[in-house]
């Protein structure tokens, strides 16, 4: 095992870094080992899903030990010599892989009693399914290496009855030292030396060796490449977990390769290969997915992205025009309440993933319930960031249902089930199978020539998840939206190239671009944000498929590819998180453009905010760290943009009370903490069953208690 330390410590890292993920060292954040640790197929954590992730796992043990044997079986010639000099090699160079399924299954087993629920019979049948799986693929893939490759006999008998009748005696200097090696019956042997008409077959036995293997990697490449061309297919989804070890497979053997033929110049090598792809995907624009929102218009040129077109196009004319009919749809709104001056209710939900969407389903449901009418019907907007928005479009479509009479009830608790669903596993198999290769299947439908990536299989088992219930097209909202028979929904993904804020709505929305500036001219304040409909407007904007939309306001860097857009320069779409993950600041924007309004028509302002972060964490402990600590700690600092944010919402906040002037405004959070001792749910697209009861029983605490009172009073709702 030494070995490997000092020749290639770059294939012992992928054990560390393995490591690193059981004990949560590494992405943490986002749950990554839970992913192999809980493994989830098809909805299920199950024997089933603990083999596949076992299959896998065993496909990565037998690829550490084809790129070991093809690097370092020259060095030990005396294998040569042996029948079936693979099978040895990989017996006795198992150590590491050994030790980690161990390992593994320790913090498995311990891990499913306390947060999977189960019993520890069935914690052991699972982990059996996972060494039944690993087995498996060992004994087929040793299978096919047994009967395809070639020792010392098959290169003549009498070679090998020479050969034979040699004893084994010390070791030469071509065995890199080793003087003993364990037999596939446990036994300690003895090297010995080699005799220069037996060193010429060595090499050749080797050689074919080599070629087989190499093959079997390429071979296990092109069906990972079949496989991801049938993502769409259910049961080909495996395990997220699964296709992380698929993952470092893929990157074992191409290192291994790039050893093996460039030898010391393989860091050289790589790096050169890295300098050819980034020129090549910047040339040939590899990575130049767009949003599919139709065609240009005949004889209009793509929207101009630059400031001076900005501010021709969100000039005082157009926010003008925008403000007043928004003030149309909020009069439609307020027509719809009993009370002649009604409350304005504005619902924002903070991103984080599918802790944010769950968390922000069970508040508004429990809301709607204790209610008198429902707090759906008094909400006149919503808006929010990544995993909140997905569960603010998702009961806002199923209230619509229920109000047109086509389900029972949207708070049932089956809807609370659909939303928790898993949406990783499609992506990381799409990355791992589809992006990796060829940076996803360019298709041609209806909506133009799209890209079957990782973002569009999110999209899809999005839409699985939730029923198929949403419109196809964002312009299918328009007109609901209009005359107030549902709230707003503003979609605000950032844009990655300067930080404005991209607001999709079917309505024009020109006025939230600017900070509100009253009679100057309009050039008097940058434009912040990008009114979607309005740049877009000759590329059929309101035909954007809504999952698209939704799927760009949750596009968490690297999780899921930026979504281009069709424009002069083409712009990145990335996650609202990344600039506002509250919806906070859109929201003040909102009740400031129509203050005067809301002066006039409303008895206040009710501002629900439903977070699944601390509002006030306490500050860290400035433990003393060592001079690397040291220099990297002012980093520390610049990732916490959620703090900026909550700091500078806060303010904005606060000057409201003076813009309304009299009348009042109630800002009421229901905030998600994990029970006392537990740690919280990952900010990713999977949550543990433990995960999922733990943020539903948050309701419960006294603090989410006093919030529902506080909106009940606001509401003036008698208890």
């Amino acid at each position: 095992m030494l070995l490997h330390f000092r020749e290639h410590f770059i294939l012992v890292l992928f054990w560390i870094f393995i490591v690193l993920i059981l004990h949560g060292a590494v992405f943490s954040l986002f749950g990554i080992r839970l992913l192999l640790l809980l493994p989830e197929y098809r909805g299920e954590t199950s024997p089933l899903s603990y083999m596949l992730l076992g299959g896998t796992y065993g496909g990565l043990w037998m690829t550490w030990n084809l790129v070991t044997y093809l690097l370092y079986a020259r060095r030990f010639p005396f294998l040569g010599t042996l029948s079936w000099p693979l099978r040895l090699f990989s017996f006795n160079n198992s150590l590491l892989p050994l030790a980690m399924t161990v390992h593994y299954m320790i913090l498995s087993g311990r891990l499913q009693v306390s947060e999977g629920g189960f019993s520890q019979q069935e914690a052991l049948l699972n982990l059996l399914a996972f060494l039944g799986g690993c087995v498996l693929i060992m004994v087929i893939l040793s299978l096919y290496l047994t009967l395809t490759n070639k020792d010392i006999y098959h290169f003549g008998h009498r070679l090998s009855r020479q050969m034979e009748k040699r004893e084994d005696r010390d070791p030469g200097k071509e065995n890199w030292g080793v003087e003993n090696y364990i037999s596939a019956r446990g036994h300690f042997r003895r090297t010995r030396t080699l005799t220069g008409e037996e060193t010429g077959v060595i090499r050749d036995i080797y050689r074919q060796n080599h070629l087989n293997t190499l093959l079997l990697q390429v071979v296990g490449m092109v069906i990972l490449i079949l496989l991801g061309r049938m993502a769409e297919l259910d049961w080909v989804r495996i395990p997220a977990g699964a296709s992380l070890l698929i993952l470092l497979s893929v990157g074992l053997a191409m290192i291994g390769a790039i050893s093996y033929w460039f030898g010391p110049w393989r860091f050289m090598v790589f790096l050169l290969l890295l300098a050819i792809l980034e020129g090549a995907s910047g040339r040939w624009a590899i990575r130049r997915p767009t949003a599919p929102i139709g065609p240009v218009a005949k004889g209009k040129p793509l929207p101009a992205y630059t400031n001076e077109a900005l501010d021709s196009l969100f000039d005082t004319t157009a926010i003008r025009e925008d403000r007043q009919a928004m003030e149309s749809i909020l009069e439609a709104w307020k027509a719809r309440q009993e009370n002649p001056l009604p409350p304005l209710v504005i619902v924002t939900a903070s991103g984080g993933g599918l802790r944010a969407a769950l968390w922000t389903m069970q508040v508004a449901r429990q809301l709607d319930r204790a209610i008198p009418g429902g707090l759906v019907t008094r909400t006149a907007a919503l808006t929010g960031a990544s995993g909140g928005v997905l569960a603010l479009a998702f009961l806002r479509e199923l209230w619509w249902r229920e109000q047109k009479g086509m389900l029972p009830s949207w708070t049932n608790d089956r809807y609370l089930d659909q939303i928790g669903l898993d949406l990783l596993n499609s992506v990381a198999f799409s990355l791992v199978s589809n992006d990796i290769f060829h940076f996803g299947t360019p298709v041609s439908s209806q909506d133009g020539r799209i890209i079957k990536d990782r973002g569009f299989h999110f999209e899809r088992q999005w839409m699985e998840n939730t029923g198929n219930v949403f419109p196809a097209r964002l312009g299918a909202y328009r007109e609901p939206e209009a005359n107030g028979e549902i709230p707003l929904l503003f979609i605000t993904p950032s844009i990655l190239h300067d930080g404005r804020r991209l607001l999709i709505s079917p309505q024009g929305v020109s006025h939230l671009c600017r900070p509100p500036h009253g009679d100057p001219p309009a050039g008097h304040f940058a434009v912040d944000g990008v009114d979607f409909g309005r740049f877009f407007r000759h590329l059929n904007p309101m035909d954007l498929p809504f999952s698209t939309a939704l799927r760009m306001n949750a596009t968490f860097p690297y999780i899921l590819p930026a979504v281009s857009m069709p424009s002069d320069p083409v712009i990145d779409i990335i996650d609202a998180g990344i600039r506002d993950n509250y919806g906070a600041s859109l929201a003040v924007r909102l009740i400031q453009q129509h203050r005067e309004w809301i002066r006039r028509n409303t008895s206040g302002v009710v501002l629900v905010q439903i977070r699944c972060w601390e509002k006030d964490p306490e500050p860290g402990s400035d433990r003393r760290q060592g001079w690397i600590g040291e220099w990297f700690k002012p980093f520390g600092l610049l990732g916490q943009p959620s703090r900026f944010q909550d700091f500078e919402q806060d303010a904005g906040t606060s000057l409201l009370k003076e813009t309304l002037g009299n009348t009042p405004l109630r800002v009421v959070r229901f905030i998600y903490q994990p029970q006392s001792g537990l740690p919280p749910p990952s900010l990713s697209f999977h949550l543990t069953r433990r995960e999922k009861q733990d943020i539903l029983k948050a309701w419960e605490n006294p603090a989410n208690q006093e919030a529902l009172k506080a909106v009940e009073s606001a509401l003036s709702v008698p208890r």
